[in-house]
């Protein structure tokens, strides 16, 4: 998936007040604030191990004071001196074992170093804590992280029950342990898109607000005059969404579209920079509440508004809710519908969305571009592909690089059936957790006849790093049914083939909608056994393989999967389609009671 709602949540300290806050007594907790705030003042200027010096000298002068355990814990986990961090919050739950805070913050920290096991203890213990007190904002944090440290363990069940079982509880935090909750409908081995729309659909009608379509717009109806896009996410940055967004922001027609970019991110780096500079109007809207974004997306007058992010991470559907735009659309961020009546389009392709098989599985009406819905501009610091593994490993190396969760028995399955297919071969896995999971995904391998000798498991690496990876692999697999998308389009880019398992609905299609416009079909399977057949077939083709990886940047770019140019052309054809549509509701010319023209100068060569 492309980003994740709430995938980090931000670490607290404990608030005035609460047990063990002043613990020393009145002077004593003064002396400690004080050392926090000249902490503090190190942190502000940017003078980090002066801080953590200046750190050790406070704890070593209150070495009972719980907040100052803390707080000198998060400013170690940030700065990544983890286990420093580590100790700390240790040390701070045997001054309180009673504090919410330090066992969530805990959790927190093991579920970052992908300890997930022993983080979901610690999210138990501050659960257990906080069932009879009224911070629901902690209660909150608490939920959704253990929800989602559940999920990234692949127990989308129990998530389900916690999430739903919290909800029920503490009306106040439903809508969002609830959202949670739905991307189990996309991700679990038995996701059906009956269930998955239905549970979508609940959520949107039970938690969004309700507003008449075309309220409070003001438009000018004309089919041919240029169009205001406006894009809104909260990934433009170095991010898999940015990947795809750029072909478009770079390769609009601007005689016939004016672009507007809504980023809905504090966060900023270079990829920020770089979007940003591409001509259109660029709006930071992070700060705006929901009714303030509507008022500056209505003042830009804008006709068409795609959102990125459907329900993961900086989302803004609360104000998609209330009808900014007049033809609202959700493309990239959620591979399953919105759930909302309010989305009027969903921006996909024929193989992901079969016509006339696949319009039930969404609330919104399909738009089909005419590749796939994926374009992939790759990250410019890929390394090259290198040459073989396998000529100087003297075995086949099989890689998954896609999240661990999506990783469940059936998969288990069928790669041991893979492996057990090549003898000699093995399976490079990246991202797996540490400490007991891992030990349980181990003993599932064993199940099915395959040692520890022949698996290469990973933790979570820098980005440079999971780059390298591609390099000691020949071939990737896929998982199933929730296929990748990411990083189906950067293996080939690393020069591996990857073998998809076209299933039966949207989630379980995208592999094949990718590899088909890489115009490499060959690696698409349509059942397990066939699945399992080509990776086995494949592996025994040395030379083949190596040809492939060395053409295989030369054959992407002479592809629909790459072709922004093309892509853009597609897209705009869409967006202009829908846009008749709107138009022919009413006469050409027709403007909304305000009668404000919505023409005007284009982002980019003049202000609007």
């Amino acid at each position: 998936m492309l980003g994740r709602l709430l995938r980090s949540i931000a670490w607290r300290g404990p608030g005035a007040g609460r047990k063990g806050e002043v613990r020393d007594g009145g002077a004593q907790h003064a002396s400690a604030q004080a050392w926090y705030e000249r902490i503090q003042g190190h942190v502000r200027r940017g003078e980090q191990d002066l801080a953590l010096e200046l750190s050790a000298a406070a704890l070593r002068a209150h070495p009972d004071n719980l907040a100052l355990h803390v707080n000198c814990a998060c400013l170690a986990k940030n700065a990544n001196r983890l286990e420093m961090a580590r100790q700390l919050l240790q040390r701070a739950i045997r001054i309180d074992p009673g504090s919410a805070e330090a066992w969530y913050n805990l959790g927190v920290l093991l579920q970052e170093t992908r300890y997930l096991d022993e983080a979901l203890e610690a999210f138990e213990r501050a659960l257990a804590l906080l069932r009879e007190r009224g911070d629901s904002g902690l209660l909150r944090s608490v939920a959704l992280t253990m929800g989602l440290a559940l999920q990234n363990a692949g127990d989308w069940e129990g998530s389900r029950r916690l999430l739903e079982h919290i909800a029920k509880s503490r009306p106040e935090i439903a809508a969002d342990c609830l959202q949670v909750a739905l991307y189990a409908h996309m991700v679990a081995a038995g996701a059906r898109p009956q269930s998955c729309l239905a549970a979508h659909r609940l959520w949107a009608e039970r938690y969004l607000p309700v507003a008449a379509a075309g309220a409070g717009i003001e438009v000018e109806r004309d089919p041919d005059r240029v169009l205001r896009v406006g894009y809104l996410s909260g990934d433009f940055f170095a991010h898999a969404v940015s990947w795809f967004v750029e072909p478009v922001l770079a390769g609009h027609d601007r005689r016939r579209f004016a672009v507007y970019c809504y980023n809905n991110s504090a966060y900023a780096d270079a990829t920020t920079e770089r979007l940003s500079k591409y001509p259109a109007a660029w709006r930071s809207v992070s700060a705006l509440d929901d009714g303030a974004l509507c008022e500056r997306i209505r003042a830009d007058r804008i006709d068409i508004l795609v959102d990125l992010s459907g329900h993961t991470a900086r989302n803004r559907l609360a104000a998609l809710a209330r009808r900014p735009a007049p033809i609202q659309m959700t493309w990239l961020g959620s591979r399953a519908t919105s759930g909302m009546a309010q989305i009027d389009f969903r921006l996909s392709d024929a193989v992901v969305d079969p016509p006339g098989i696949s319009e039930p599985w969404y609330v919104e009406r399909i738009l089909r571009l005419p590749d796939s819905q994926w374009c992939f501009a790759p990250p410019e610091d890929c390394p090259d592909p290198g040459p073989l593994p396998m000529r100087a490993a003297g075995h086949v190396t099989f890689g998954s690089f896609n999240q661990f969760e999506k990783i469940n028995e059936g998969v288990v399955t069928a790669w041991s059936r893979i492996l057990h297919g090549v003898p000699g071969a093995r399976l490079l896995v990246a991202s797996v957790p540490n400490g007991r999971l891992r030990e349980r995904f181990l003993a599932a391998w064993a199940r099915h006849g395959i040692g520890a000798e022949r698996l290469d498991l990973t933790g979570y690496t820098t980005r440079a790093e999971f780059q390298a990876l591609h390099r000691r692999a020949d071939i990737a697999l896929d998982p199933f049914p929730c296929n990748g998308a990411t990083t189906t389009c950067e293996s080939p880019w690393m020069g591996l083939p990857v073998v998809v398992l076209e299933g039966d609905w949207g989630v379980a299609r995208a592999g094949a909608s990718i590899l088909g416009a890489a115009g490499l079909r060959e690696w698409i399977a349509r059942s397990a056994d066939a699945y399992v057949r080509c990776a086995v077939e494949a592996a025994r083709e040395p030379q083949a393989l190596a040809r492939l990886r060395a053409q295989m940047r030369e054959r992407l770019l002479a592809s629909a999967l790459m072709d922004g140019a093309r892509f853009v052309r597609g897209l705009e054809e869409c967006l202009r389609g829908a846009w008749r549509q709107y138009c022919a509701a009413r006469p050409a010319g027709a403007r909304t009671s305000s009668g404000a023209d919505a023409q005007g100068p284009i982002p980019g060569e003049a202000a609007p």
